[in-house]
């Protein structure tokens, strides 16, 4: 079952770790997008290393924070 129909079939904890679950995938995405702008992109502010680097760390750091109460990594 997808996780976004566990969202809507879910209540309480089952509900929290759904939800967890699938920004913490929209932020992995994330962090992908902008190695990959970084190397591989053409408007320039988003092929700075720096903020690619930025957006990259500060991703990872709520990814582990949103796993942190699901025991994952």
């Amino acid at each position: 079952m997808g996780t976004r129909l566990l969202l809507v079939k879910a209540s309480g904890k089952a509900f929290g770790a759904a939800f967890l679950q699938m920004v913490a995938a929209h932020h992995r995405g994330t962090a992908a997008m902008a190695e990959t702008k970084k190397t591989t992109g053409s408007y320039a502010p988003a092929k700075d290393p720096c903020g690619a680097e930025i957006i990259t760390a500060s991703q990872s750091e709520e990814i582990d924070q949103m796993n942190a109460p699901l025991g994952t990594k």
